[in-house]
């Protein structure tokens, strides 16, 4: 209830946030953010203090709101309008396979390592998002569909020539 309380209440406020703020440093934000919740949880089990667990929790729950809403209010300024059906289901595939595989590995790690070893191997996955996130600089324009490559080539290879596309994905 800690972790899945906040994203279903902050949803409103995160899309104030979101509306408000450069999307690309609003997710480096996110991730720092969720990064000290991370570590602050993982403080929490190594001391014995549960209710800093939970609020940790809490936090990063609350964060997780905010960028459920910023990844795909950013998408539109990464890939031209013709193109953004196929990037928002390249976005929910990467998603749900990084939701998958997450917890496949949360569940190993907390099984085979502890809780502690499994928070501190969660804490680079946020700094890995953090850097992936930076790298990302939304174009001044967006191009058009003229300006793509020609028809016929393969998703995967607009997704490799799209750097800001390609960051975006590899974060989750």
């Amino acid at each position: 209830l800690v972790r899945l309380a906040p994203p279903i209440l902050g949803g409103g406020l995160a899309a104030f946030v979101v509306d408000r703020m450069r999307k690309e440093r609003l997710l480096v934000l996110i991730e720092l953010g969720r990064g000290v919740a991370v570590a602050v949880a993982l403080g929490g089990v190594l001391t014995g203090q549960l209710l800093a667990v939970f609020v940790a929790l809490g936090v990063s729950g609350a964060l997780l709101a905010v960028s459920n809403a910023a990844v795909p209010a950013l998408l539109p300024g990464l890939v031209p309008k013709e193109q953004l059906p196929s990037a928002n289901a390249a976005l929910g595939l990467a998603k749900d396979g990084a939701m998958t595989l997450g917890a496949v590995g949360a569940g190993v790690a907390l099984s085979w390592l502890g809780a502690a070893v499994a928070l501190a191997a969660d804490l680079g996955t946020f700094a890995a998002a953090m850097v992936l996130y930076s790298l990302i600089r939304a174009p001044a324009r967006v191009a058009t569909e003229a300006d793509d490559a020609p028809p016929g080539r393969s998703a995967l290879g607009y997704l490799l020539r799209s750097r800001p596309l390609f960051f975006l994905i590899l974060s989750f």
